[in-house]
Parts: C-alpha cells; structure tokens; sequence
C-alpha cells in the first residue's frame, strides 16, 4: 500500500512538472515568433539590399550565415567594433575584402550605439536602414 502511495505521489509529481512546463512554452511562444519574424525581416531586407558581407554581433553572425546557407558571410566584431571570434576564418577575410560590407546591430544595443556615434563622427561614411528591431549601417558609395 506504501508503495502504490508512493508511486502515485511520483506519477503526480511527474505530470505537475509537465503541466508547468507546458504553461511556460505556451506563454513564451508568441515572443519567440515575433523574434523570429523580426529576424526573418532582417534576412529578407539584407536579401532586397543585395548585402552579401557583413559584420555583427557573435550571435548576429551566427544566426544569419545559418538563416542564409551562408549567402550573408559575417565576420564577428565585439561592442568596441574590433575583431571578435569568428567560427570560421574564412568569412573574415571574406568580409574584410568587400569594401561595401555592411555592419548590422540589434537597435538599441551597445554595438549600434557605437555604430551610431562612429556614423555621428564621420558623418556621409554610413546609411542607416531600421528594420523590425534592427539597424543596418551600409557603406555610402
């Protein structure tokens, strides 16, 4: 009789967890695809814009050499704008020797605000595009 307590105690123990965990996906999701959407709208605005290089935040690059099957390469950059670590060496080299590499930053983060006091310095050197969260800052031809 202990032993069926105890079992059932597990099982309820078991299925509570469960149900919890549910609840928590649930109410996350909608924030998960309004994240996606916005990255999404990112890719489809690098894709219209013709940008095939850029430099990014470690996760940034990440995120859009996989979204892309690497049709965008990004080289990674720290907030400071020096080189950070890039997975593969080759997208470096790749970006460093596109003179029109791009530099995309989430709006609002400490690497826009460099990029945004980099573009306030040398006013004409960057055109800023906003899109769903995110900036993009191309080269001025």
């Amino acid at each position: 009789r202990m032993a069926g307590v105890g079992a059932l105690a597990v099982i309820a123990g078991v299925l509570g967890t469960g149900v919890a965990a549910t609840v928590d996906v649930a109410r996350t999701a909608p924030g998960v695809h309004a994240e996606a959407n916005r990255h999404r709208s990112l890719v489809d605005t690098l894709g219209a814009l013709d940008v095939r290089n850029v430099r990014g935040g470690y996760w940034t690059c990440n995120r859009l050499t996989y979204a892309t099957g690497e049709n965008v390469l990004c080289a990674v950059v720290d907030d400071d704008l020096t080189p950070g670590f890039d997975r593969l060496p080759a997208y470096r080299r790749e970006v460093s020797a596109d003179p029109d590499a791009a530099w995309v930053a989430p709006a609002g983060s400490p690497l826009a605000a460099q990029l945004d006091e980099r573009l306030g310095a040398e006013s004409g050197t960057l055109d800023v595009v906003t899109v769903a969260g995110w900036r993009i800052y191309l080269p001025r031809r």
